[in-house]
């Protein structure tokens, strides 16, 4: 159950294979980036824009993000989990990048549809690979300076505001 049996695969969004194949790592810390698509932009066609920007403009092996959270909720999977992505330059090993769709400056953030999509990602992924979530693994990435916002806003999610862990 949970966020992770509803993540759409590769297939679905029309994924093109990867040109190679990235190197194992054991995640152990997620980034949270933003994707800076417009507004109006969303679903499967966004997420092949993004994976078509990083093969062609940056010759990526493949999205460099593996997991992009759309406007709805909606989560898609992108590199897997268990191979190093690209998305947060020299610290991609043990990172998992996500990705909220849309554009986020200065009062504007990610629904609250995809804050708690991330929230429960955040807690399978957690889960599945035996690491802890708090503020030294939920970071903020390319967010336009609003990361610690928007972290904040996910640590009040799992823990009930402050962020804070316990007594």
């Amino acid at each position: 159950g949970g966020v992770l049996s509803s993540i759409l695969p590769r297939s679905i969004w029309g994924a093109t294979p990867p040109t190679s194949n990235r190197p194992q790592h054991t995640p152990n810390r997620i980034t949270f980036h933003h994707t800076v698509q417009p507004e109006g932009i969303s679903g499967p066609s966004a997420v092949r824009q993004i994976q078509n920007w990083h093969k062609q403009a940056y010759g990526m092996a493949d999205i460099g993000y593996h997991y992009v959270i759309d406007r709805d909720g909606t989560v898609y999977n992108g590199t897997p989990v268990d191979r190093i992505g690209a998305h947060q330059k020299g610290q991609n090993e043990g990172n998992i990048g996500v990705a909220f769709i849309g554009s986020f400056g200065a009062g504007s953030a990610p629904s609250t549809q995809q804050i708690q999509s991330a929230v429960g990602l955040g807690l399978q992924v957690a889960n599945q690979f035996g690491f802890s979530l708090g503020s030294d693994s939920l970071l903020g990435g390319f967010l336009n300076g609003t990361g610690g916002q928007i972290i904040g806003t996910i640590l009040d999610f799992l823990f009930g505001g402050g962020g804070s862990g316990g007594s």
